[in-house]
């Protein structure tokens, strides 16, 4: 029997729902290592464990935001693919601009900012749309567009062929040579656990 089996465990949904806290009482000597130890005998154990049917999940971002700008950063350096398809990038800032759409809570247009350099990003930022313009490109589309685009439903290079996604600004023939870097971007947003306003 091992030094934790048998502890008698309570729910506790303050911490995250399926969460238990399983408290047992041991001898000192038999403690795992790593678990603070008393000065008796005997201490006390306690654990935290979660349900496999009920694991935390992650709290969703509003998009667009600062905070999912924050964490898209994040996923886009931590996208090893991303890093390898992007290594020759050096040809500036990228801004994707959400165009104003009041209905859904988005009185103007905004813009995340991306500062991308050879495989990384080096910040990402909502930015109001006169700062966006000065990217070295610049990508316009409604917010429905820039859902399909994070749901993996379009495609960005092709959606800019097609005149979904509009580049105002920028090289479209660099756009397209950087089609696989392109992707690890729209990648990358997976990783964010986003909600959408309009839903």
């Amino acid at each position: 029997m091992s030094a934790l089996e048998g502890a008698h465990c309570e729910p506790s949904n303050e911490l995250w729902p399926g969460t238990r806290v399983c408290v047992h009482a041991i001898r000192a000597a038999d403690a795992p290592r790593g678990l603070l130890q008393g000065a008796g005998d005997w201490i006390t154990v306690s654990r935290i464990m979660t349900s496999a049917a009920t694991p935390p999940h992650p709290l969703k971002l509003r998009f667009p935001s600062a905070e999912w700008c924050a964490a898209y950063k994040d996923a886009i350096n931590a996208n090893n693919a991303y890093k390898t398809a992007a290594k020759e990038w050096t040809h500036g800032p990228v801004a994707y601009v959400v165009t104003a759409e009041p209905a859904i809570g988005i009185p103007d247009d905004m813009a995340m900012w991306l500062d991308l350099n050879q495989g990384e990003c080096r910040s990402c930022r909502l930015v109001a749309r006169q700062e966006a313009d000065s990217a070295s490109f610049v990508i316009v589309a409604s917010y429905a567009r820039w859902k399909e685009v994070i749901r993996k439903q379009l495609d960005p290079t092709k959606g800019m062929m097609q005149n979904k996604l509009k580049l105002t600004k920028g090289h479209m023939p660099t756009i397209v040579k950087f089609v696989t870097s392109n992707k690890e971007l729209v990648e990358s947003t997976t990783r964010v656990p986003t909600q959408f306003v309009d839903e």
